[in-house]
């Protein structure tokens, strides 16, 4: 019999993420995002255990009757799985989320962040365990009825959510002569190797200012500034695209969070200061190099972080004091030099 197809689970997502009041264009995207990023292999497994049927409108009863039921148990990878966890649980299903790293969203937050996060997925429900993943499901007449965890856990289960990152689909330009690398290679101006054929967006591999390096970043806010910045090229504007930095915002059970830059610095000679108002659930934290701002990271108190995104892309020149008095006033500030 037939897998219920990319399509029907795409709008399945959708609804979950709308339904948790992400609004509906951000709802399309990481939806899509999602099932995109599903490993073929567990994906074949997943669709076979709660999704085989014969019809389109088999295949939708069976998703929401998978959803009625009363354990669902998502396995998350960084922020897109966070979202979905949080969508499942707000339908009031209970949730677990298995982090197999130390912390949530584990390449940009460190531990103070990722406690705030958890606390903030605790209070609305979601039982959290870090270091521990998912590594068997089992199931019975064609539907999940349990899963093993790498901590030797049999949780008994009736919906697995896999959410395992992004990874541009470029598999089109095979053999067209466009250079690519984990994304479409371009150069300052969105320009390919190939004469008049341009890239923007989540497929594009773009120069980042504070590494050196060319990298995909997959975030709304990038996308349309660089579909912006592409299309007036194109058009003849001069324009100058100054590079791409990570840079995201989400709000997980209400704690609202934005990564920019560098904020898991490991090189000497940076400097990062922090400041934190443990009542009000505040951490603000801010990297610098080489009297240059390369990065912060904002959990609570997002404020601000516009100015920093600009001053970290233009690489002004700046110092401690001059941060501390813009973005860290009323916080206890601490500060840590490195090399």
């Amino acid at each position: 019999m037939p897998t219920i197809g990319a399509p029907e689970l795409t709008h399945f997502c959708e609804d979950i993420l709308q339904g948790a009041g992400v609004p509906r264009h951000k709802a399309e995207v990481t939806a899509a995002c999602l099932v995109a990023s599903f490993d073929p292999v567990l994906h074949h497994d997943y669709a076979m255990a709660l999704y085989q049927t014969n019809h389109k409108a088999d295949a939708e009863k069976e998703l929401r009757e998978a959803v009625r039921l009363k354990d669902n148990y998502a396995l998350a990878h960084y922020q897109l799985g966070l979202i979905l966890a949080e969508g499942i649980r707000q339908r009031g299903r209970q949730v677990v989320l298995l982090e197999r790293e130390p912390r949530l969203w584990a390449p940009v937050l460190d531990e103070v962040a990722s406690d705030l996060v958890r606390r903030g997925l605790t209070q609305s429900g979601i039982e959290v365990l870090l270091g521990e993943e998912i590594v068997e499901v089992y199931g019975e007449n064609g539907r999940v009825t349990s899963v093993r965890t790498s901590g030797g856990r049999l949780m008994d289960a009736a919906l697995v959510v896999v959410a395992i990152g992004v990874r541009p689909d470029i598999g089109f330009l095979d053999g067209s002569g466009v250079r690519t690398d984990r994304g479409i290679l371009i150069d300052h101006e969105f320009r390919t190797n190939v004469p008049d054929v341009f890239a923007a967006g989540d497929a594009a591999q773009t120069y980042d200012p504070i590494s050196g390096q060319f990298r995909v970043v997959t975030n709304w806010n990038n996308a349309v500034e660089q579909g912006k910045l592409a299309g007036g090229i194109m058009a003849g504007s001069s324009d100058v695209y100054r590079g791409v930095i990570v840079s995201n915002s989400e709000t997980f059970s209400g704690v609202r969070v934005t990564v920019l830059g560098v904020t898991l610095p490991t090189a000497d000679g940076t400097i990062v200061m922090t400041g934190r108002d443990q009542a009000k659930g505040i951490y603000r934290k801010l990297v610098l190099r080489q009297d240059k701002l390369i990065g912060a990271l904002l959990v609570g108190n997002t404020s601000g972080e516009g100015m920093m995104r600009k001053q970290i892309v233009e690489g002004k020149a700046t110092s401690g004091s001059e941060l501390k008095s813009k973005f860290l006033t009323g916080l206890v500030i601490e500060e840590f030099p490195r090399g």
